[in-house]
This record gives structure tokens, C-alpha cells and sequence, in this order.
């Protein structure tokens, strides 16, 4: 079912400061080392300071840890300072300012998989299921000039009877999204289709035809299993499927839903140090 905005640009705030608690990440033991050295060994501190881009990771948060140099295409970093600026309601849930650095590789595989699908079939049709406050799908849109973006999410409590018993943890999650404040945050991308509802009762000919990319990030595994058996007719050979929650603890039962829904499928599949994982899809 495809929904329209009801309400005006001047009712939606700026920004909310989020106050998520975030695990502190400790970092390598390579840099508290060098931090008990700095403190109880003041003859070396100047070896240290003039080495401590050595010590110091360059990225820590979801999961992993890098000393390496980060992705700095200036096109990337805009768009994560953009991000920064989202509108959520009093209680939506959104990233703070620590949260959102701490998802940089996450949001950066985001835009590596989206353009290079486009890059692969020549097609710019893109598909998104679990969309929340739309910053996956800004990250798409942004990568990707002049493409079209159909957008599955309910903006509403997820149901029990899409939840498995194994998921039961997740109940009540999500009740406060505001899918008008998702509109505010991706009102620059005119090519946008909005289907508002629970899967798969929105998965209808309102759909589009053929895709070249998938980025699916339900939080469940039968919502999952229900988008793959739809969409996957729909990819174009070159295409890409992004899962979020592919190698996450909390969602085992997804990760076994779709390794056996591709597990006769002809492709690739990319397991990424985030959590989430690419399939890159070989048809004849």
C-alpha cells in the first residue's frame, strides 16, 4: 500500500539528542599497553606522542576494532556528517552522535553495495525492507544518483505472529517510529515509494519489477524469509542482497533462514566483520 506525507516541513524538529547507552569499546591491548607505559614510564613518553598514530585505533565500534585507514572518499564522509542532522520524535529510537560513528563500516558497506549493484546490472532500482528513521536508505540514495528506492517497513510495534519463538526478546520493539519523520529525513530523493505495513501483506504489484539491489534488516526471520522469496525473482544477475542482521548473536534464526533459502542459489556470499553480509547473485 503506498502512503503520502500528512503533515508540514515546519512540524518536524531539527534534530533530538539522542542518550542511548553504548558499551564503551576498550579498545586493542596494544593501546592500553601503551597507555600503562605513558603513565608509569615518563622517559619514553616522547617516543610515544611521536608514535602514538601506532597505538591509537583509527575505528572502533560494532563488533570490530582497526588501526588501518578508514574508507575517506569525501563523497562518504558528507554523507555520514549529514546523517548527524536526522529528526526522530521525543521517543523514537535513533543513534546518537557516539552510535553513528561507531556504524561507520556499516553504513559505508551500505554504499559500496548499493553502487556497485547499480554498477553491475545498470539498473538503478532499489528495494528496502526495515527501513526505521531511513539512514541505511540516505546512504543508498546518496551513493546512488538518480534511483529509484521502494521503502517496506510497518513504522509501527512489530507483531507477535511474525516473531519466533527464538525472537521473542524483540516484542514490543519499534512501537514509537513515526514514518513522517522518515519522510522529513529523505524529503531530497523525489524517486522514493513508500509502502507502509507489515510484511508480507505489502508485498503486492505495487512492487517493483525487476531490482538490483536488496537490503533487507527486519530484526526477524520470517519477515526475512518472506522478502527473499518475493524479491529474489526480481534481482537482475549482477545484482547484490545486503542482510544486516546476518552474523549478529540475537539473530541466529535469520542467519539459518537465509543460508537455506540460498543455499541452491547460484552467487557468492560476502561475510562482513559488521555483522551483516553481501550475496552477490550469479544468474544465467
Amino acid at each position: 500500500m503506498l502512503v503520502s506525507i500528512n503533515m508540514t516541513l515546519e512540524t518536524i524538529p531539527k534534530k533530538k539528542d539522542c542518550s542511548i547507552s553504548v558499551k564503551e569499546n576498550r579498545g586493542s591491548n596494544m593501546y592500553q599497553l601503551g597507555k600503562k607505559i605513558f603513565d608509569k614510564i615518563p622517559i619514553l613518553r616522547p617516543m610515544l606522542i611521536k608514535g602514538q598514530q601506532n597505538f591509537r585505533p583509527k575505528f572502533s565500534g560494532i563488533g570490530m576494532t582497526s588501526f588501518h585507514t578508514l574508507p575517506d572518499e569525501q563523497f562518504f564522509k558528507k554523507i555520514m556528517s549529514e546523517l548527524h542532522k536526522f529528526s526522530t520524535n521525543e521517543n523514537q529510537y535513533c543513534y546518537s552522535d557516539k552510535m553513528m560513528d561507531e556504524n561507520y563500516w556499516k553504513f559505508y558497506f551500505v554504499a559500496f553495495a548499493s553502487s556497485y549493484a547499480v554498477k553491475s546490472t545498470g539498473l538503478s532500482s532499489l528495494v528496502e525492507c526495515g527501513v526505521a528513521n531511513g539512514y541505511s536508505a540516505f546512504v543508498a540514495l546518496k551513493s546512488v544518483k538518480n534511483s529509484e528506492m521502494h521503502l517496506y517497513d510497518a513504522w509501527n510495534v512489530m507483531k507477535d505472529d511474525l516473531i519466533s519463538e527464538s525472537e521473542k526478546a524483540i516484542r514490543g520493539y519499534y512501537k514509537t517510529l513515526d514514518i513522517n519523520f522518515t519522510k522529513y529525513n529523505l524529503k531530497e530523493f523525489g524517486s522514493t515509494r513508500w509502502h507502509q505495513g507489515y510484511i508480507p501483506e505489502t508485498l503486492d504489484n505495487s512492487s517493483p519489477k525487476l531490482i538490483s539491489y536488496l537490503h533487507i534488516d527486519l530484526n526477524s526471520s520470517i519477515p526475512t524469509f518472506e522478502a527473499l522469496t518475493f524479491f529474489y525473482p526480481k534481482i537482475l544477475n549482477g545484482g547484490v542482497i545486503l542482510f544486516d542482521d546476518y552474523g549478529l548473536n540475537d539473530y541466529a534464526e535469520t542467519k539459518q533462514v537465509i543460508d537455506q533459502f540460498l543455499i541452491n542459489k547460484n552467487g557468492t556470499m560476502f561475510k562482513l566483520p559488521t555483522g551483516q553480509a553481501m550475496f552477490f547473485v550469479l544468474k544465467p
